[in-house]
Formats: structure tokens, C-alpha cells, sequence
């Protein structure tokens, strides 16, 4: 089974589902994790990225995709929805998680 969690900034995706991710990578399932923006705004952006990489590692995802947008200034368009496709057909995932749907990421 292939998983992928989308999540709007660096530590999202641990904080709303790291628990259930850990859990499919342990039954065998391909964990693929895809943070939209940088998380500049919450702190040195590079720094932020390293971070996300190593907590990648400890919930046991393949890989993790970048969107590279700077904090905040995250706009829903064209270009934006053809890198989340882009990470979809790659990953071709049979389950998506990311946030609710009136959470304000």
C-alpha cells in the first residue's frame, strides 16, 4: 500500500498524523510525505527542511517532497496544483492524508 501525507509546513504532517504514518511504514506500507511550503515563518528555513528530513527517517517515509513556497505566501493556482499532482501521479498513492479540510494551513 502506498501512503502520502501532504502537509502545509515543516512539522504539520508529525504533529496531525506521525502516529499513523509510523504504523503503515511498520506493516510494510510506502510512506511518502509532501510539505508545501518552507517554514520560514516559524524559523530558519533550511534548518526547518533538515529537520523535516530526519523526523522523515524516524517515521520510516521513503522520501519527502518539497514544495519549496516561502511561508505564508502560499497561493492555491495553476502552478501550485500541478506540483501536488506531480508528487501524486509519482507516488501514485492509494491513501492521501493531509489537513482538514476547515483547518486554517
Amino acid at each position: 500500500m502506498k501512503i502520502l501525507a501532504i502537509g502545509a509546513h515543516p512539522d504539520d504532517l508529525e504533529y496531525g498524523c506521525a502516529g499513523t504514518l509510523i504504523k503503515h511504514a511498520q506493516r510494510g506500507d510506502e510512506v511518502y510525505m509532501m510539505v508545501i511550503t518552507d517554514g520560514s515563518a516559524g524559523g530558519e528555513s533550511g534548518v526547518r527542511s533538515t529537520e523535516q528530513r530526519e523526523a522523515a527517517k524516524i517515521i520510516g517515509a521513503r522520501e519527502v517532497f518539497f514544495g519549496g513556497y516561502a511561508d505564508t505566501e502560499f497561493e492555491c493556482h495553476r502552478e501550485s496544483i500541478m506540483k501536488i499532482e506531480q508528487v501524486v501521479r509519482q507516488v501514485e498513492p492509494d491513501t492521501v492524508y493531509t489537513h482538514f479540510g476547515e483547518d486554517t494551513h
